[in-house]
C-alpha cells in the first residue's frame, strides 16, 4: 500500500510538473516596413522580412531580473541565432505577451499566433544614425 501512495503522490508531482511548463515559440517576420535616413532626411522603406525570425522561450533565472528591463519576466524573446535576449516579457494563459523596453515592443498573441514589434529607438531621442532605424515588423508563430 505504502508503495502504491509513493507511486501516485509521484505522477501527481509529475503531472503537475508538466501542466506548469511554460511553452516557446518561433516566429517568422512576414512583412516589415519603416523609416531610412539618407542624405539626412527619412524617407519610408521596405525591410528584408525573411531575414527575421525570433524565439520566445521562458526565461531562465539569470534573466529574469535584467537592469533596466522587465522586473520578473516570465519569458525572453531572442532574435534567432543571438544569445542575449532582445527583450523579456510577462505571459498568462489567455492574455497576450507583452514585452516593453527601451528600444520598442514586441507584442504577441498566443491563440492567433500573431506578433508585431517594433524598434523604435533613436528617432525619439533625436539620434539620427543607420543603426537607429524606426521598424515594424508583423509575423506569425509556431509553439515548439
Amino acid at each position: 500500500m505504502k508503495r502504491l501512495i509513493t507511486a501516485v503522490a509521484l505522477s501527481l508531482l509529475t503531472t503537475t510538473a508538466i501542466a506548469e511548463e511554460l511553452p516557446s515559440w518561433l516566429c517568422l517576420t512576414e512583412k516589415s516596413t519603416g523609416f531610412k535616413l539618407e542624405d539626412g532626411s527619412w524617407h519610408y522603406t521596405k525591410f528584408n522580412a525573411e531575414a527575421r525570425r525570433y524565439l520566445i522561450r521562458p526565461a531562465k533565472e539569470s534573466e529574469k531580473n535584467l537592469p533596466g528591463v522587465m522586473k520578473n519576466a516570465t519569458h525572453a524573446v531572442f532574435i534567432f541565432g543571438k544569445a542575449d535576449p532582445r527583450q523579456l516579457c510577462r505571459y498568462a494563459k489567455g492574455a497576450p505577451l507583452l514585452c516593453d523596453q527601451f528600444h520598442g515592443e514586441f507584442k504577441f498573441n498566443a491563440d492567433t499566433l500573431r506578433f508585431m514589434t517594433t524598434h523604435t529607438a533613436g528617432w525619439v531621442d533625436g539620434d539620427d544614425a543607420d543603426r537607429h532605424t524606426p521598424i515594424i515588423e508583423i509575423g506569425r508563430c509556431s509553439e515548439i
